[in-house]
């Protein structure tokens, strides 16, 4: 990410080479592409790792006792808000532009993945097919806010549009040991 983050802010992301952002990476162009197939792949290749590992920290937070679910998710979504309000041009290039459509469908299966154990957890009663559904959901969730953000500049902060996806949200995501209304 130091890399590709770095090029993208002295150069602009039109500006973002893949000879440039290999060698800042200390990489051959081949060695490059024998990672990924573009700058648009390394880039979704880094939110997924992100949204990952914060969904991770999600989950083991939420284990302490007393815990405040909705806080602890709020937090771990403000986080990964956070780098892609600071990687704006980027994100937004790969959000918005005229060929984004399988983009916009792989940051939405990036994100269902971090959001599928956290769903596993809040309802363990439900069928795999159901957690994917709502993993999904959720996650389209996520991304449409941060597209309608970078369209509409409102939220202007990765604070605020963390505040107002989660409350969306339902209340029984944020219990930890899956109580709360029935199905």
């Amino acid at each position: 990410m130091e890399a590709l983050t770095k090029v993208v802010k002295a150069e602009g992301l039109g500006a973002a080479s893949v000879t440039r952002i290999a060698r800042e990476a200390g990489l051959s162009r081949s060695g490059f592409y024998e990672q990924f197939a573009s700058v648009e792949e390394l880039a979704l290749f880094i939110l997924d790792d992100l949204v990952a590992e914060i969904a991770a920290l999600d989950i083991e937070a939420r284990t302490v006792h007393g815990a405040d679910g909705q806080a602890v998710s709020e937090f771990a979504l403000e986080l990964i808000l956070q780098t892609v309000f600071e990687n704006r041009e980027l994100y937004e290039h790969l959000l918005l532009s005229e060929r984004a459509g399988g983009t916009v469908a792989k940051a939405i299966q990036g994100f269902a993945r971090g959001c599928r154990p956290i769903m596993a957890i809040a309802r363990p009663q439900w069928p795999d097919a159901r957690i994917d559904l709502m993993a999904n959901s959720f996650a389209g969730l996520i991304v449409s806010g941060v597209m309608h953000a970078f369209r509409t500049g409102q939220p202007d902060t990765a604070h605020d549009l963390a505040r107002e996806l989660i409350s969306f949200m339902p209340p029984w995501l944020f219990v930890r040991d899956g109580s709360g209304p029935p199905d």
